[in-house]
């Protein structure tokens, strides 16, 4: 409610707001990968978008598209069966507890020693 905790999730229904904040950073211990956003919108808390495992290909990728269907904005970002997603969530901050503003981000890559080597040597080209 005091947009902390992922409160700032409403914005994404702004455009040039999903333009600016495509691309989110994620830091283990062991690892630093790269994700990126493909939908953000209003998910009731007893709809699909809590789904916690998926039986199969098809219905991991059908809950891709039904992402993408409610999304504020379109991504052209490319999700297959064997991709990883985060979903973060948080609430409305209007004391509606039946529905939550939810952000999908895929993982595009992981930066690893061997990247960061390769890319700086890049620049010094």
């Amino acid at each position: 409610k005091d947009e902390s905790m992922f409160g700032k999730l409403y914005k994404y229904s702004d455009p040039e707001y999903y333009k600016a904040h495509r691309t989110y950073h994620v830091y283990t211990p062991e690892h630093h990968y790269v994700y990126k956003a493909i939908a953000a919108y209003t998910a009731a808390v007893d709809g699909f978008t809590y789904t916690m495992g998926f039986g199969s290909d098809e219905a991991f990728l059908d809950f891709i598209e039904q992402t993408k269907y409610a999304s504020w904005f379109d991504s052209d970002t490319e999700v297959s069966a064997d991709s990883k997603i985060i979903t973060l969530s948080t609430c409305l901050g209007n004391n509606d507890d039946d529905y939550r503003n939810v952000l999908i981000l895929v993982r595009e890559s992981e930066i690893t020693e061997e990247s960061k080597t390769a890319k700086e040597s890049e620049i010094v080209k």
